[in-house]
C-alpha cells in the first residue's frame, strides 16, 4: 500500500498500490466498490475532488489518470516524462492540481499545475505552471497546497528541504530546513492550511508546524497577494522509536488548539508510523513490539504553564490503542500511510504488508452517520 485517503463523506476509502490499482473501499464495512485499472506500474497517490466526483491518480508509469469517481471510468489522462510520486487537487472553486515528477533523460524533474477542462466533449487538462531545475533543489517526492487560503506549493526534496513556491507565478517564497535528513511525509489539516506536520525517517521524529500567524488568517486574501510568505516555526515535536514513513492530521485541527498551552487530551490528532524496513522485517525479532502500529500522539500540556510551545505525547494505551483489544491482529511490515476520515471518526493505515486496516475512533467526534 502506498496511499490511503477518504472521500468528504468519510464512507469510501481509496486505496493506492504497487499492484497499478486504485481500489474504492466502504467504511466500515470493508467492501471493494470499484477498481480503477489503468496504470502500466505502482501508483503513488491519488486524490478526490468531492465537488465534482473526480478521482486524480499517479504512478511511476509517468502518468497522471483523471477518473470519474462514481464509475471508475478514465476520462483523460496527461504524460509527464519520469515517475510521478504525487498528485494533489486544489482547494479552490476551479479544477486545478499540483504534481511532482522526476527527471529523464533531457528531460528535467519538476513540480508543475494544471487546469482541468470539463467543457462539452472529452476532458483535457493544459500546464499552467512548471517550476524545474535549477529553480527546483532535487526531484520533489511530494507536493502539497499550504497557507492560510491554500495559495502555496509545498514540495518535499533531499536533504530534509522542504520548500515554498507561489502557485501562480512559481516564485520561490521559503526554504525550511524540517528535518536533518528525510522528510518522509509532509500533512496538513483540512480546516487549517497554516499547520504542517512532517516526519523524519532518519532522526524518528514528528513536528507540527506553524506556517504564518494567528492575524493571517483574519486578512483578506486580495490584500495579502503575492507578498504574503510563509513564516514557518516550529510548533511541537515528538521523538519516535521507530524510523518514520508517514503521518496524518486530523481535519479539524486549528491553530488556536495546536498553539493552546492549555491541551485538550483526547484520542489523538496526529498519527505517525513506519518501522524497519521491509527488507529487514524477516529478521529475528523484526516487526516486535507493535512497531508497526500507528503512533497515536496528541497536544501535551506545559506542565510549567511557562512555555509558549508545549510538546506532542503519546496517547495513553486504552480503547482502540490497547494492543490487548485489538481486532484481526495488526500489521507485519512497515507502514506508508496513514489517514484520517474527514470528520476524525475513523482512521486508516496501509502497509507494506499489502494490508488496510481501519479504526473506529469513539469519543473523538460524533461517528459517522
Amino acid at each position: 500500500i502506498t496511499y490511503l485517503v477518504f472521500d468528504a463523506a468519510g464512507r469510501t476509502l481509496y486505496t493506492c498500490a504497487k499492484d497499478r490499482l486504485v481500489l474504492a473501499w466502504s467504511v466500515p464495512e470493508g467492501e471493494c466498490l470499484r477498481t480503477f485499472e489503468g496504470h502500466r506500474g505502482a501508483v503513488w497517490a491519488c486524490s478526490i475532488n468531492n465537488d465534482e466526483g473526480l478521482l486524480l491518480s499517479c504512478g511511476a508509469d509517468g502518468l497522471v489518470l483523471l477518473w470519474e469517481a462514481s464509475s471508475a471510468r478514465q476520462l483523460a489522462q496527461v504524460e509527464l516524462p519520469g515517475v510521478v510520486r504525487c498528485v494533489e487537487w486544489s482547494f479552490g472553486l476551479c479544477l486545478r492540481f499540483a504534481c511532482c515528477s522526476t527527471g529523464f533523460k533531457t528531460k528535467p524533474a519538476s513540480v508543475s499545475v494544471w487546469e482541468t477542462s470539463l467543457g462539452p466533449g472529452t476532458p483535457s487538462s493544459k500546464s499552467c505552471l512548471s517550476i524545474e531545475a535549477p529553480t527546483l533543489p532535487s526531484a520533489a517526492t511530494q507536493v502539497a497546497w499550504a497557507g492560510p487560503y491554500r495559495e502555496w506549493l509545498c514540495s518535499v526534496h533531499d536533504g530534509g528541504l522542504v520548500v515554498f513556491w507561489d502557485s501562480v507565478n512559481g516564485s520561490e517564497l521559503h526554504r525550511l530546513q524540517a528535518h536533518d535528513q528525510i522528510v518522509s511525509k509532509v500533512a496538513f489539516p483540512v480546516a487549517d492550511g497554516r499547520l504542517m506536520a512532517t516526519c523524519g525517517r532518519s532522526d524518528m521524529e514528528v513536528r507540527l508546524w506553524c506556517l504564518s500567524g494567528e492575524d493571517d488568517a483574519g486578512s483578506d486574501f486580495g490584500d495579502a497577494g503575492g507578498s504574503n510568505c510563509p513564516q514557518p516555526q516550529l510548533m511541537r515535536n515528538f521523538t519516535c522509536d521507530r524510523p518514520l514513513n508517514c503521518v496524518a492530521v486530523r481535519g479539524s485541527l486549528a491553530f488556536r488548539d495546536a498553539a493552546a498551552v492549555e491541551a485538550s487530551g483526547g484520542l489523538g490528532c496526529l498519527l505517525a508510523g513506519g518501522g524497519q524496513d521491509a527488507r529487514d522485517v524477516a529478521l529475528v525479532g523484526a516487526g516486535s513490539d507493535d512497531q508497526f502500529e500507528p503512533i497515536p500522539l496528541r497536544l501535551a500540556p506545559d506542565a510549567s504553564g511557562e512555555s509558549p510551545t508545549p510538546g506532542l505525547e503519546l496517547c495513553p494505551a486504552t480503547g482502540i490503542w490497547d494492543p490487548k483489544l485489538r481486532k484481526g491482529g495488526g500489521h507485519f511490515g512497515p507502514l506508508n500511510a496513514l489517514a484520517f476520515s474527514p470528520d476524525g471518526s475513523w482512521c486508516a493505515s496501509g502497509s507494506e504488508d499489502g494490508f488496510v486496516r481501519l479504526r473506529e475512533m469513539p469519543g473523538l467526534l460524533p461517528p459517522v452517520k
